[in-house]
């Protein structure tokens, strides 16, 4: 009968390829998410959809329309998704034509008129959308973290479930290919890990660095060498060396950071398969399984003796020795737990043997669940075996999720986590960028829930742009398609001929013009207080009664001060010495100068009037202060105490010249406790002022627990002024209510509006939103000066 279509038999070398849905699975960080072996009913749908698609192949009229399908997906982009052929491909989904749940073969791979071939030569493995569960559940851990919610402070351990899920899946199917074929193929295995992740990669380091030359032609520079490490998957020790820390960023961060993980685990996916490779060819599995417990082990132990309490967590956080007990905790788990279709009759041992599976998994995601609620990147546990125990539980999950009559594995498999986790790795990718262009009060007017919900929406709408028009066809064999039908001019349009050159010679022309411009293109001038780190400004000139600045006039006696002298600018958090500093220049920069030792002696008449003259460079007088009443009885002329942290920074030199007897501490970075520790020293040593001045909570909680610790120590006789905080930050909003709540409880706190300050007054501040410009120092003093009056 005309028009019918007949089905065909097919011989195993010419079997279509299997789901390619499953193959989209394995694009995050992984290789293939199917178990080694395949049960029965895999095979009849295996047949099924070989003998539909030998049917369509046989039908002239089908295959050509078939065929353009393909070929616009390729070349037309979006607009395949409006075209009537996009019906006709939908109706034959829907039509079940292409098995159960998946898409006719012939569509994604036509080969003029032949029935396509699998071009991977790793074994079959099945499919398990219970991963996909669990990498959406990861990545949207991650998302919500990088927002501006606040509300899953842990969320950025959804980088270690990834890793844990690589871990096995990858070592799941290097011991399916050795068990196969009795080796490792370790160029396909590259080759497959380079086509399931460049091309969208290159596509977000096109897009990033085109962005930025039209729009950020300033930050051309810094992203330069962001790309570079990028494509040499180095990203995280580039960071390590830069310093730059995961949870505490200033201006805005570099679009490209979030790749650190994607190197880690490219580091992984290097090197282990040699190892694997050459492990089971001399060891025994239970001894390499060992080797492996024994490798976890010992990174999770590397983390501890490398952490520090109170200090940066850098180089333990982005390290690939120190993360790598994620990757080892999964790869254990491949030798132990090889994912499974049950085909048993389902007995009473083997029930019971599933609902033990169910009940950890279920233990292993709630312990997820609270680590991503609970804890935070200043969890000390975490340093200290808390990596580990987050892959346990993860390997746990994976236990329960993988078996298909788990009902842990049926929640994990629902169609929209299986929507979400396929398109993990580009919402990975994408989500990054877009939050970091839309900070809420500095890029755009929105915040909150609306923001959150637009950005969601861009990562989305980009992440299945990637996956449906990129990492798809890529995967798909598309390239060599294309290029196999160019170089058949006779049998390719005239116009896909046309399309194809005319894409071509832009994209080069395109690329060629970012990196000429990235080449020259020069760092943007960072606040010169950047370069300082920290410092230690002691103003120790003598006061009055009256009020008068003794010193003040170079034709008056010297006064006793701290004196300047040259030196290297301080770095990473050290301190100059006990005595202090204060500006020497008048007229000049005060923060262009280096800072160094310093030491107390008897100033110069043009040392001792450096703070006078300072005050005529600004817009604010010199403080007079009408009392002093020492509590500390030491002699030290300490009136003021300031501790802070990089944004006390950038007002330090003009605080010291305008307040006399303020002892002045500010340092990148600084957390609460350590602001702790230094006025319990102060303290002890008796060098605490009379008012003491903080500025803390820019770089993380500030709770409740710490405001009362600070009130104790300073004690009831002083008074204490907290400034809120104005920071791009997920604690912004919850630091201040603290703040606010603490002045409440405490007669003697003193809150000063500095955020609704700066609503006011935006000018102030660099282009991070959060820094004072250098110029704009004298804003910050203004409006804290009836605050440090006796």
């Amino acid at each position: 009968m005309a028009g019918t279509l007949q089905p065909q038999r097919l011989s195993p070398a010419t079997s279509a390829p299997a789901n390619p849905s499953s193959r989209a699975n394995s694009g995050l960080w992984t290789g293939s998410t199917r178990a080694s072996g395949s049960s029965s009913s895999s095979r009849k749908a295996t047949m099924r959809h070989s003998r539909v698609s030998a049917a369509v192949t046989g039908h002239p009229r089908l295959r050509r329309v078939a065929q353009e399908i393909a070929e616009r997906r390729s070349l037309a982009g979006i607009a395949v998704l409006f075209t009537p052929l996009s019906l006709f491909e939908l109706l034959v989904m829907q039509r079940g034509l292409g098995g159960p749940g998946n898409r006719p073969a012939l569509l994604l791979r036509p080969q003029s008129g032949r029935v396509p071939r699998t071009r991977s030569k790793a074994p079959l493995q099945r499919y398990l959308p219970g991963l996909d569960g669990m990498r959406a559940l990861a990545v949207i851990a991650v998302v919500v973290f990088h927002s501006a919610l606040g509300i899953a402070p842990g969320g950025f351990l959804g980088v270690e479930v990834f890793f844990v899920i690589s871990g096995y899946i990858i070592t799941r199917a290097l011991l399916a290919e050795r068990e196969s074929s009795g080796r490792i193929a370790l160029g396909s295995f590259w080759l497959r890990r380079a086509r399931r992740l460049l091309p969208a990669l290159f596509l977000l380091l096109f897009a990033v660095a085109a962005y930025t030359v039209v729009f950020e032609p300033g930050e051309a520079a810094g992203l330069r060498r962001d790309i570079l490490a990028a494509l040499a998957y180095v990203t995280n020790w580039d960071l390590i060396v830069a310093g730059e820390t995961y949870f505490d960023s200033w201006e805005r961060p570099s679009l490209l950071r979030h790749l650190w993980s994607l190197a880690v685990e490219e580091q992984f996916y290097v090197v282990w398969p040699l190892l694997m490779a050459g492990g089971l060819a001399i060891l025994r599995n239970r001894l390499t399984l060992a080797l492996i417990l024994g490798g976890a082990a010992a990174s999770a132990i590397a983390m501890a003796a490398l952490y520090e309490p109170g200090s940066a967590v850098t180089r333990i956080y982005y390290g690939t020795d120190t993360r790598a007990s994620g990757l080892l905790i999964g790869a254990a788990l491949a030798f132990v737990w090889s994912a499974r279709q049950s085909e048993g009759g389902g007995g009473l041992r083997e029930r019971a043997g599933i609902w033990a599976l169910t009940l950890a998994g279920l233990a292993g995601l709630g312990a997820l669940v609270g680590f991503t609620f609970l804890a935070d990147g200043d969890s000390h546990f975490l340093y200290q075996g808390g990596f580990a125990l987050v892959g346990v539980a993860t390997a746990a999950l994976i236990v329960a999720g993988t078996h298909e009559r788990s009902p842990l594995a049926k929640v994990l498999g629902l169609p929209l986590l299986r929507w979400v986790g396929l398109r993990s790795y580009g919402i990975y990718l994408w989500h990054w960028p877009v939050m970091v262009l839309t900070r809420p009060g500095v890029d755009v007017p929105l915040d909150g829930p609306a923001l959150f919900v637009t950005q969601v929406a861009i990562t989305l709408w980009l992440a299945e742009a990637s996956y449906r028009w990129v990492e798809l066809p890529v995967r798909e064999g598309a390239l060599g398609r294309l290029w196999e039908q160019v170089k058949e001019g006779a049998r390719t349009p005239r116009w896909q001929r046309g399309a194809v050159a005319f894409g071509s010679v832009a994209t080069v022309a395109g690329v060629g013009a970012i990196v000429a411009f990235m080449t020259v293109a020069q760092p943007p001038e960072d606040p010169p207080y950047f370069a300082l780190g920290s410092v230690r400004l002691v103003n120790t000139t003598e006061v009055h009664a009256n009020g008068g600045l003794e010193g003040a006039a170079p034709a008056q006696s010297p006064a006793p001060v701290a004196v300047l002298q040259e030196g290297t600018a301080a770095q990473g958090g050290v301190r100059s010495a006990a005595n202090g500093v204060v500006p020497t220049a008048a007229g000049g920069d005060p923060v262009a100068l280096a800072l160094g030792t310093a030491t107390r002696g008897t100033a110069t008449a043009e040392q001792a009037a450096s703070v006078a003259a300072l005050s005529t460079t600004f817009e604010t007088e010199v403080l007079a202060f009408e009392h002093r009443d020492s509590s500390t009885g030491d002699g030290s002329g300490v009136l003021v105490t300031a501790i802070g942290d990089s944004v006390m920074l950038g007002a330090a030199h003009e605080l010291a010249a305008q307040v006399p007897g303020i002892d002045l501490d500010a340092a990148v970075g600084r957390q609460v406790s350590q602001a702790i520790r230094l006025l319990e020293e102060r303290k002890a040593n008796g060098q605490l002022g009379d008012i003491v001045l903080l500025h803390l909570g820019n770089n993380g909680k500030f709770s409740a627990k710490q405001f009362d610790r600070i009130m104790e120590v300073v004690g009831p006789e002083r008074r204490v002024v907290f400034l809120t905080l104005k920071v791009d930050r997920s604690w912004e909003g919850a630091n201040n209510e603290v703040l606010r709540e603490g002045a409440e409880r405490h007669q003697q706190a003193f809150l000063v509006d500095w955020r609704g300050a700066l609503e006011k007054h935006p000018e102030v501040l660099w282009n991070d939103g959060t820094h004072l410009r250098p110029e704009r120092a004298s804003f910050y003093v203004a409006l804290l000066s009836r605050y440090l009056r006796l």
